[in-house]
C-alpha cells in the first residue's frame, strides 16, 4: 500500500493497482466480442476479502455487496456472471443466499478461510456442509478458491524481525504471507476429497483462481498416491482415487502474465483441469 500511495501521489489520482479506465458492464461485453468470449465470471471488488474482519454485520453486509454486483451487470447477465460473497456463519441463511444470488444471475461464490482457519472451525469437508454442496450442485454454482480468500495462521512464524534492522521490512513480510497461499488452497481442497465430498457430490466443480499451477502436478499425483490401499492405511472407500477425484471436480485458472510461464506444461500433463481465464481489470 505504502508503494501504491506514492505513486499516485507522484501521478496524481487514488492509489491503484490497475490504471484507471471508463469499466461498465457494455464495455467488458465489447472486450469479449474482440476476444471470442461468451460468458465470463466477474469477481466482486477487494471488498469480499474484508469478510473475516466483519462481525455479527457479516451476512447483511454481504447480500449488500452482492446486490451491488449483480446490479451492476445486470444488462448483461447472460454473459456477465457475478462470483458472490458468502457468509457460511450459518449455512443456512448461505444456502438461502445462494439461491437469491443465483436468481441475480451469479454461478459462483467464494471458499474462504478466516485467518488460515475453516468457518466456525467446521471444515468444508464435513458432512454438515453437505447443504452447500447440494445447493452448489442443483443451482449450477461453482465454488471458487482464489488467492484472495487463502489467507494463513501465522501464529509466530511470521515473527521474522521484519521490522528489525536487516530485516526484509513490510514487503519481506508480505512475501511471505503470498508464499502460504498455495498450502491453504490445498488444504481446502484435501477437505473436500478426503472428507467425501466430491464422492457426495460427483457434479460439484471446484475451481482454482490465480493459485497459480505449477504445483498442481505434484499435488495431484501426491494425492493419487495417497488414495491407494496400502498394510498401514487400508482400502481408500471410494470407488474413484484422489487423483480421479481431483482431475474430475476441480479446474484451474492460469495467468500467465502473472507468472505462470509453466502454464502449458501443465496443461500437457493435466489439459481436462486447465481453463481460460484473464485478469482484465
Amino acid at each position: 500500500i505504502p508503494h501504491l500511495v506514492a505513486r499516485s501521489t507522484e501521478e496524481g489520482g487514488r492509489p491503484s493497482i490497475h490504471p484507471a479506465h471508463d469499466s461498465s458492464a457494455a464495455e467488458r461485453v465489447g472486450w469479449m466480442d474482440g476476444l471470442g468470449i461468451d460468458q465470463a465470471l466477474v469477481n466482486p471488488g477487494g471488498y469480499w476479502q474484508m469478510i473475516e474482519f466483519l462481525g455479527a454485520d457479516r451476512p447483511r453486509a454481504a447480500a449488500r455487496c452482492n446486490a451491488y454486483l449483480a446490479d451492476q451487470l445486470a444488462d448483461h447477465r447472460d454473459r456477465l456472471l457475478p462470483v458472490s460473497v458468502i457468509d457460511f456463519s450459518d449455512l443456512d441463511v448461505a444456502v438461502a443466499e445462494m439461491a437469491r444470488m443465483r436468481a441475480k444471475g451469479s454461478r459462483a461464490f467464494f471458499l474462504y478461510t478466516e485467518h488460515g482457519d475453516p468457518v466456525n472451525g467446521i471444515s468444508p469437508g464435513h458432512p454438515v456442509w453437505d447443504k452447500v454442496w447440494s445447493a452448489a450442485t442443483d443451482l449450477g454454482m461453482i465454488p471458487v478458491i482464489h488467492v484472495g480468500n487463502t489467507s494463513a495462521r501465522f501464529d509466530g512464524w511470521a515473527n521474522i524481525g521484519w521490522d528489525e534492522p536487516g530485516g526484509a521490512g513490510i514487503a519481506g513480510l508480505l512475501r511471505l504471507a503470498n508464499t502460504q497461499r498455495v498450502q491453504v488452497a490445498e488444504t481446502l481442497l484435501n477437505a473436500l476429497l478426503f472428507g467425501g465430498v466430491f464422492a457426495r457430490h460427483p457434479t460439484l466443480t471446484v475451481l482454482l483462481e490465480e493459485m497459480r499451477v505449477g504445483w498442481l502436478p505434484w499435488y495431484v499425483a501426491r494425492c493419487e498416491g495417497q488414495t491407494q490401499p496400502s498394510l498401514a492405511l487400508g482400502d481408500w472407500p471410494f470407488e474413484l482415487s484422489g487423483g480421479e477425484f481431483l482431475r474430475r471436480n476441480v479446474r484451474i485458472t492460469p495467468l500467465p502474465g502473472f507468472g505462470d510461464r509453466d502454464a502449458l506444461d501443465v496443461m500437457a500433463v493435466l489439459p481436462e483441469m486447465v481453463v481460460f481465464s484473464s485478469d482484465f481489470p
